[in-house]
């Protein structure tokens, strides 16, 4: 497509590079692989002084706003919108719905013209419940990664509502890294954060180890939350058993998923679940609550199990029966991997595409 003929869709998103999570991998996944048929403008918070007003990252315009501390995603959706009225633009898309969709609302406030899409990430927002559903009736569209945050949009009073996963990068966590498996190695890769439900995780320990001794817990990730897990571990006296790891990077991760024999995610409400979807890639059976959006990926004794949330003892039970049933253990695998492929970032990115013709044409 000539650049000429380029629609411009300008970006939303609070947090972005050097910040990562769900959402600004989605922004990044989606833009690169639709750059050649759009120009992309990103708004985000600067957050660090540190960080440069402006910068093009790989054909992507990205603007910083703020004062260059953690301040700014208080002032985004401020900032955001009253920068978007200097910018010549066709579409805007709003990620995540609680700095990025309050900015949304207040542009469509004062400008209506401009189509608009909104993308909702996240499991629980703490907001006043009118604005929040202001939030959900201001854009034309809303794309949900879930069918849970579809019912809730809907509830809410949004009327287009489509449901679009986000996705993994199957060529990262599907490759074989001819690593070997570790023995009753239970690994969790998340963010230390109360949502999680950690604790839940680390309580069923002793359970875990008086049937399997050599059994040990990864946590991968950083979070508020590492403080209050590290003395529940000197608590239970599971400094050995217990090993909080930190962040790793995206390379690093699939190695650490392949060495695991179970995968859980005791989480207590969640959009999606990527991680999840990781775990399968690298053929690992997961454990995960019964919550949001984790129901649309695991269909219960198929292609994982389900457990109730801030319950130990299920997830105790559910990692004994992995640990002792290998051959329920490899069907669990296999069914999930049978059903990655629609995760996959290129098929997302093209189902996005599709709802910005929508929008724009």
């Amino acid at each position: 497509m000539n650049k000429k003929h380029k629609k411009t869709i300008l970006i939303f998103s609070a947090f972005y590079e050097p910040f990562e999570g769900g959402a600004e991998r989605y922004v990044k996944e989606i833009t690169k692989r639709l750059k050649e048929k759009y120009d992309f403008i990103i708004l985000t918070s600067q957050l660090s002084f540190k960080l440069p007003k402006y910068e093009e990252r790989k054909g992507v315009h990205i603007h910083r706003l703020g004062i260059g501390t953690k301040l700014d995603k208080y002032l985004y959706p401020i900032l955001a919108p009253f920068k978007s009225f200097f910018i010549k633009k066709d579409l805007i898309h709003a990620v995540l719905e609680s700095y990025a969709g309050l900015s949304l609302f207040f542009h469509q406030v004062l400008n209506k013209k401009i189509p608009t899409l909104l993308t909702l990430q996240s499991g629980r927002v703490k907001m006043p419940k009118f604005l929040f559903k202001k939030i959900h009736q201001a854009p034309d569209k809303i794309q949900a990664i879930s069918n849970a945050l579809a019912k809730r949009a809907q509830k809410f009073g949004a009327k287009n509502v489509e449901v679009v996963p986000n996705g993994i990068d199957l060529n990262l966590f599907s490759q074989d890294l001819k690593i070997k498996k570790e023995k009753f190695r239970i690994i969790c890769v998340s963010h230390l954060k109360k949502i999680k439900g950690l604790g839940y995780l680390i309580e069923a320990m002793p359970e875990i180890l008086a049937k399997f001794p050599q059994a040990k817990l990864i946590l991968i990730g950083e979070g508020p939350e590492r403080k209050k897990l590290e003395f529940q571990i000197a608590r239970l006296g599971l400094q050995d058993r217990v090993e909080l790891k930190g962040k790793l990077t995206n390379q690093a991760i699939p190695e650490e998923l392949q060495k695991a024999e179970v995968f859980v995610l005791p989480s207590l409400s969640e959009g999606l679940g990527i991680s999840i979807l990781e775990a399968q890639a690298c053929g690992v059976p997961v454990i995960a609550s019964k919550v949001g959006g984790i129901l649309d990926i695991i269909e219960d004794r198929k292609t994982g199990i389900l457990i109730e949330p801030k319950n130990p003892r299920q997830i105790a039970q559910a990692i004994i029966k992995i640990f002792s049933q290998p051959e329920f253990a490899q069907k669990l695998i296999q069914n999930a991997k049978d059903d990655l492929k629609k995760y996959d970032w290129q098929n997302i990115a093209q189902k996005i595409n599709r709802i910005y013709q929508e929008l724009l044409f």
